[in-house]
């Protein structure tokens, strides 16, 4: 008898509770002695598909959004979930960049986000974990956020320009409203981080125009909106240098001073800064903490790949170009237990080489995203991982 983990995720729209009981029934027709454990975990779908099944968390699904969070009664594009004294607010459902209005913004507003977190400080809430899409839509940059929290109106520069332009009064009101927003977001929401469940091609906020065209973007229209989110991500970096270079900041702040480049480099090139449109780059800039997508699904002892396993199969429909942060965590955490990992994955077959340097023992491809291709080839895999 082997102890089997099962790491189920979404699959084309069947929840991930339905794939883990296709696929552990499957296994166990073909290994009936076999011990397998199940846990429900998301790949990057919309965390909440994941978290409406019993999840890896144990999530109690939310009451439907436009109860929970809404403004004007107008349904806004998030998924609230509570676990316990943690609140998840997920963005993910924004992650089409060709949904685009003209003449290039989407209708998703940051500001969303800051209503969203007004309403969150009304709850028992201690912690709060914002789940962006990587790159997502083009957005405001985080230009609505950064203004609803600090109460300024900051004003989209002309394509092409920036807010710093090199004048001292030109810094001042986005210099003031970031200064204003970070001190809110520490007293209100100390325990605050901020995740993307994907790594994008090219890292950071200089790194978005790749994505967007790969998912159906106008290549022109995607550079442009990827200069004009670079030159505002420049600026606040800019500005929070000099901020601190004029003695307005303290504490923490200071550290923009003396790390210099290389911090001002570090946040624009972190993997969350391109979310959804450059919304993580503020959040990020406001020091809201980063976090793993993949550290925090298997943040609890006993949803994680361990020695107690002899085996873990993680499945999953169509794997992106940009590995989920899931995977590379489960491989990494199987590594660690010397556990060998497998993944059951839709879609073409993985290239032999990528194989073993993602850390996989093997990787089982099905061609159809429905649940008789899934139990067949998880019945291949059981088949050849007979480990007796």
């Amino acid at each position: 008898m082997a102890s089997i983990l099962m790491l189920a995720t979404p699959v084309s729209g069947i929840p991930a509770s339905r794939v883990a009981a296709a696929a552990s029934r499957a296994w166990l027709d073909q290994r009936p002695h076999d011990e397998v454990m199940i846990q429900t975990i998301s790949d990057g779908a919309p965390v909440w598909d994941w978290a409406a099944s019993v999840g890896a968390l144990r999530f109690e699904q939310s009451r439907n959004v436009s109860e929970a969070l809404s403004t004007a009664g107008r349904e806004l594009p998030v998924f609230a979930t509570a676990a316990g004294d943690t609140l998840v607010l997920d963005y993910t459902r924004e992650d089409d960049p060709s949904q685009i209005g003209v003449p290039g913004l989407s209708d998703v507003s940051s500001e969303d986000i800051a209503t969203d977190l007004e309403r969150a400080r009304t709850g028992s809430f201690s912690r709060v974990a914002i789940v962006l899409p990587s790159p997502g839509r083009v957005t405001d940059g985080g230009r609505g956020l950064l203004s609803r929290l600090a109460g300024v109106q900051l004003d989209v520069p002309e394509s092409g320009s920036g807010d710093a332009g090199g004048e001292e009064s030109s810094l001042s009101p986005l210099a003031h409203a970031i200064r204003v927003a970070r001190q809110r977001l520490t007293s209100e929401f100390p325990a605050m981080s901020v995740m993307t469940p994907r790594t994008q091609s090219l890292l950071g906020a200089d790194g978005v125009a790749q994505n967007w065209i790969a998912a159906g973007l106008d290549p022109r229209t995607a550079q442009v909106r990827e200069t004009e989110l670079s030159a505002w991500a420049w600026d606040i970096a800019d500005v929070a240098q000099a901020a601190a270079l004029a003695d307005e900041f303290t504490g923490e702040d200071r550290r923009y001073h003396a790390a210099g480049e290389t911090q001002r480099l570090r946040v624009m090139h972190h993997p969350a800064a391109g979310a959804l449109g450059g919304v993580g780059y503020v959040l990020l800039s406001l020091d809201v903490q980063p976090q793993d997508f993949g550290d925090f699904v298997f943040e609890k002892p006993d949803t994680r790949p361990s020695d107690r396993n002899d085996l873990v199969v993680y499945i999953t429909g169509v794997l992106p170009a940009e590995t989920p942060s899931t995977l590379v965590r489960a491989s990494g955490l199987a590594r660690d237990a010397a556990v060998p990992i497998v993944v059951v994955h839709g879609g073409e077959p993985m290239r032999r080489g990528d194989i073993p340097s993602m850390g996989l023992s093997g990787a089982y491809a099905y061609s159809r995203l429905d649940v008789s291709q899934l139990e067949a080839t998880v019945t291949h895999a059981a088949r050849i991982w007979a480990l007796d």
